[in-house]
């Protein structure tokens, strides 16, 4: 007998359908409850407007009866959709966030969702991405630390990942400075840490890393950091250095005796320990020049990641940036060197780096930073997100860019606030104190049937004769 061929239906991902929907009608569709379908082109989905209080609800599936409960994606206006998320937690409990079963995003997120991602992107970016955000993990550790201990969690907690992950997606430059305002509003809602540096120095050099990868023709800034990073990528380490020597002054320039690439290993370190220490008494250059410029040569004394990071590490204190500048460097190595340098931690990075997001699949965090906000502003928020991770939350802050973070409920209890102590120190009075020490007739009833069962347990144990010194003694005879 000839097996059956499966076969799936080609035109299935292109099938569309909208209804608009009011906030009062959500749980009707999730029942089930009949409501007007239109079929809808794929062309037509960027040029969505609905109207105010409204939303638009789109479904894909094959046809309109092999739709999901839930629409895979709801569009509103901002307002609209906060209000949908402060309605939904009132009165669709048991469902958890919204934000975990649909994509609920402005229509303005919805076009930059749909665009085409750029072509060949992963080789041109994989490298110095990789190695950036490995950069801000060494830089917040203030201590050196091995590549191998790094996890895939802490990197992707970074800003880095982030605004990389946003990169590899198209994100043109305006975007990014959006991601990582949204970042930022992230961690101060959840109570993280502050980073080392200031976010915006962290952006700066990711800005840079992606410029060059996403806009390598565009003629770069006219500051310092984006010259010599892009004349180091493009012509060697050499013409960089005399670059910063010209910089720097002669009390630098005169360390650089002949070409950098001449020189032995030991001859570089020397180099290194000697520049940075002058470097570091400047006052006259920016920080951010300093640090890519320890950073450069840091990178020119031996190959590897871990033996660069290794000889910066002393440096790290005055420049804690040194680090990310050294990450972002990685883009002159190849990206198989980048990517093995922390067994294996750089290729799961990659992976979760250059996924593709279909804004249409279903979504893979906890929630969404909207409604996150929203669900913080209520005194019944802990109970609206108690089915999260209680250990680490991954908030999506625009389609198909999440980043984790320590959760809220770490910490949280399930009693929502105690009694403080009287301020004063008088005694309690008799009568508030009779009222203390009171029970009810029914818990004393409890207790006194508990303490009757103890009593007869104990009454009746017996110790086995066999266990008995004696009987061992007697035995042995």
């Amino acid at each position: 007998m000839t097996p059956p061929i499966w076969e799936l239906p080609l035109g299935a991902a292109e099938n569309f359908w909208t209804a608009e929907l009011r906030r009062e009608q959500l749980p009707d569709i999730v029942r089930g409850s009949e409501y007007p379908l239109a079929p809808l082109s794929a062309a037509d989905i960027p040029n969505l407007s609905p109207r105010r209080g409204t939303t638009t609800a789109i479904w894909r599936a094959f046809n309109a009866q092999s739709r999901s409960p839930l629409p895979q994606v709801i569009v509103g206006d901002e307002q609209t959709l906060e209000d949908l998320f402060a309605w939904s937690a009132s009165y669709m409990r048991g469902i958890g966030p919204l934000t975990v079963h649909t994509r609920i995003i402005t229509p303005t997120r919805l076009r930059h969702a749909m665009r085409i991602q750029p072509e060949g992107l992963w080789w041109r970016l994989a490298s110095g991405a990789v190695g950036l955000i490995i950069g801000e993990v060494l830089m917040h550790a203030r201590r050196p630390l091995p590549l191998t201990e790094i996890s895939l969690a802490a990197c992707r907690g970074t800003l880095s990942f982030v605004l990389m992950r946003a990169a590899a997606l198209g994100a043109t430059r305006e975007e990014l400075a959006e991601v990582t305002d949204l970042w930022q509003l992230l961690r101060s809602h959840t109570g993280q840490a502050t980073t080392v540096v200031p976010s915006i120095a962290i952006a700066q050099v990711a800005l840079t890393v992606a410029s060059v990868a996403l806009e390598p023709n565009r003629e770069p800034p006219a500051d310092e950091r984006n010259q010599w990073f892009r004349s180091f990528l493009a012509r060697g380490g050499d013409s960089v250095i005399g670059q910063i020597a010209n910089v720097f002054g002669s009390s630098v320039a005169e360390l650089v005796g002949e070409p950098f690439s001449a020189l032995t290993p030991e001859e570089r370190v020397r180099f290194l320990d000697e520049f940075a220490p002058r470097l570091l008494t400047q006052p006259a250059r920016t920080h951010i020049e300093k640090a890519l410029a320890v950073a450069l040569i840091a990178y020119l004394c031996r190959p590897g990641f871990a033996q660069q990071a290794t000889l910066l590490a002393p440096y790290s204190t005055g420049l804690p940036d040194c680090m990310l500048w050294l990450g972002a460097l990685q883009a002159a190595a190849p990206f198989t060197e980048t990517l093995a340098s922390s067994d294996g931690l750089g290729w799961r990075l990659a992976r979760d780096l250059f996924e593709a997001d279909d804004v249409f699949s279903a979504p893979r965090c906890d929630i969404a930073l909207p409604e996150l906000l929203v669900l913080l502003r209520g005194k019944s928020s802990a109970k609206s997100i108690k089915s999260l991770n209680r250990t680490r939350l991954e908030v999506e802050l625009i389609p198909g860019v999440s980043a984790f973070v320590r959760s809220l409920q770490a910490d949280v209890s399930d009693q929502v606030e105690l009694p403080l102590a009287p301020q004063s120190n008088e005694a309690v009075l008799p009568q508030s104190q009779d009222k203390l020490n009171s029970i009810s007739d029914e818990l004393l009833s409890d207790a006194k049937k508990a303490m009757a069962a103890l009593s007869r347990f104990i009454h009746n144990a017996r110790i086995d004769p066999g266990d008995e010194p004696g009987a061992r003694s007697k035995r042995r005879r």
